[in-house]
């Protein structure tokens, strides 16, 4: 099902949005075949994921390409 948004602005992320943005990216890529793959134990798969997705913020926004919604449901690094 596709929905449509029209009241969702897209703008930079800055550091200040990472303890929103963290937890919700964590928690849709631990879930699936390639994160049990990745992670077996199913007990560490979230903190993993939130290492990852915590490095990979700091990356993007050292390099001024993290986005997101002007509510913080959405992000893209």
């Amino acid at each position: 099902m596709v929905t449509t948004r029209t009241d969702l602005t897209v703008q930079p992320a800055t550091a200040d949005d990472v303890p929103a943005l963290l937890p919700m990216l964590a928690q849709a890529f631990s879930t699936g075949t390639v994160a049990e793959w990745a992670v077996p134990e199913p007990a560490d798969r979230l903190q993993v994921f939130t290492g990852y997705f915590r490095f990979m913020l700091a990356l993007g926004l050292r390099h001024g390409r993290v986005d997101t919604t002007h509510d913080l449901s959405g992000v893209a690094i």
